[in-house]
């Protein structure tokens, strides 16, 4: 069953008057960096990730679960996939950003880089020199096609990402409110900017939820977007985090060779994991004899607690 858009806009429409109802509070954490850059100790490589928080970065929008995940918590999307030991020893750099208003990213992530323009330009000093990756999930997914092709990336992931924000401005108070700015509505539509590039851009996306339904029928005829169809009908993720730190870290080839084995397929999320390890080797981490008897090693291990269960 395909979940139709009327809960969506149910949905939205709260979280509209919540934005409006809260100016002050979420000014004073505008005024604020909303980026974290880490170092890992760890590599030696020239690699840097760019996470992107979503717009669900403390969803559902109530000032109780605000306060708990931008002030206490601190929040960013993607922080406990990047503390995976593969990915602490492969990047040299990782960022995180996030939007407090969750609006796409339409306003920037503070007041001193307050909308995209300023971004993009902040964040090609500070990735000069290194080999990007971004990812990111539905407006997140949205920030790292459009961040990623303007910082030249080898490879981008997106799980549910938007490509074209007219689709949804209607329903978004901010992104309603600029859409006659042209320096902002400029980025509405990312098809422009996907002519000009070649980078792989790993697409995953439920193909029963109408939102990504409508989003994927954009961008059908693109060559460089790999679509991988996920048996869902529940806008965001579908992928495990274990699968993360082999989408972002294996060879070009290896993800070609992923792409081809699931092209055209509707894909089970559960059975995702186990199906694709085996076409995947991460160069540069561990040697795949390594790597073969470090998945041995768990197999052995689940299957002994399923026997003494």
């Amino acid at each position: 069953m395909v979940i139709d858009t009327a809960e969506m806009w149910r949905i939205d429409s709260q979280f509209n008057n919540w934005l409006k109802s809260n100016q002050r509070l979420l000014r004073e954490d505008y005024e604020k960096q909303n980026i974290k850059i880490s170092y890992p100790a760890q590599a030696k490589s020239k690699l840097c990730i760019i996470f992107c928080s979503s717009n669900g970065v403390y969803a559902p929008g109530t000032k109780e679960i605000y306060l708990k995940q931008i002030r206490e918590l601190d929040r960013y999307d993607w922080q406990n996939i990047a503390k995976h030991s593969w990915l602490q020893r492969a990047a040299a750099k990782m960022i995180f950003i996030r939007d407090v208003y969750e609006q796409c990213y339409v306003t920037g992530i503070n007041s001193r880089l307050h909308d995209l323009n300023l971004l993009i330009k902040y964040l090609k000093k500070e990735t000069q020199g290194y080999r990007v990756i971004t990812m990111g999930s539905s407006s997140g997914g949205y920030a790292a096609v459009l961040l990623g092709i303007k910082l030249r990336a080898r490879r981008i992931i997106t799980m549910s990402g938007l490509f074209s924000l007219w689709l949804i401005a209607p329903r978004h108070y901010l992104l309603d409110k600029y859409k006659t700015v042209k320096q902002v509505s400029k980025y509405y539509d990312l098809r422009p900017f996907l002519k000009k590039t070649k980078i792989p851009i790993l697409y995953f996306y439920p193909a029963k939820c109408s939102l990504d339904i409508e989003q994927a029928e954009l961008i059908k005829d693109y060559s460089n977007i790999l679509p991988f169809r996920m048996n869902s009908a529940q806008h965001g993720p579908r992928v495990h985090g274990a699968e993360y730190p082999y989408l972002l870290l294996s060879s070009d080839r290896d993800i070609q060779k992923l792409y081809r084995r699931y092209q055209d397929k509707l894909i089970q999320p559960d059975l995702f994991w186990t199906d694709f390890r085996s076409l995947l080797r991460v160069y540069g981490l561990y040697p795949y004899r390594l790597l073969r008897k470090m998945l041995g090693k768990t197999r052995r291990m689940l299957v002994k607690e399923k026997t003494d269960a």
